[in-house]
C-alpha cells in the first residue's frame, strides 16, 4: 500500500529551467562563454554548480567556484521572485494528496537556500513537513 510521495522540486513543482539558463547564460558571458540551449542541456541541466564551475571554469580557485556558485543561485532567487509558478494541475494533486493518508516530502539537489526560497515563493512551505537535499 501507498504511504508517501516524494515530490522533487525542479521541473515538478515548478518550472525553474527557464530561470537556471537565463541566469547562467549571464553569469557565464562575464568569462567569454557564449551559451545556448543545446550547450545548456549537455552541460549544466540537472548538474552540481561545483561540477560545472570545475569543468567549465578550471581557472577558478575552489573559493573562487563556491563565490560564483553562491553568486548565482542568489541572482536566480533574485530572478525567479516574480515568475515563479506551481505547474500546471498542481495543485489539484496537492489538494487530492492532502485527501489521503499519505506522508509527503520534497526531495531536491538544489542548494537549501533554493528549496526554501522557492517553497515558500510557491506557498508551498507549510505542505511538505520534510525537505530532503
Amino acid at each position: 500500500m501507498l504511504k508517501a510521495l516524494l515530490f522533487d522540486l525542479d521541473g515538478t513543482l515548478t518550472n525553474t529551467d527557464p530561470i537556471h539558463f537565463a541566469t547562467w547564460k549571464d553569469v557565464m558571458k562575464t568569462y567569454g562563454w557564449e551559451l545556448d540551449r543545446e550547450f545548456y542541456d549537455k552541460h549544466f541541466s540537472g548538474r552540481l554548480n561545483t561540477a560545472i564551475v570545475a569543468n567549465l571554469l578550471p581557472q577558478l580557485s575552489v573559493a573562487e567556484g563556491e563565490q560564483l556558485s553562491w553568486q548565482k543561485e542568489a541572482e536566480f532567487r533574485r530572478r525567479a521572485r516574480g515568475e515563479l509558478q506551481p505547474l500546471p494541475g498542481l495543485m489539484d494533486l496537492l489538494q487530492w494528496v492532502n485527501s489521503q493518508p499519505l506522508q509527503q516530502a520534497v526531495v531536491t539537489n538544489a542548494p537549501v537556500e533554493n528549496a526554501e526560497f522557492m517553497l515558500q515563493v510557491l506557498q508551498l512551505d507549510q505542505q511538505f513537513e520534510t525537505v530532503v537535499i
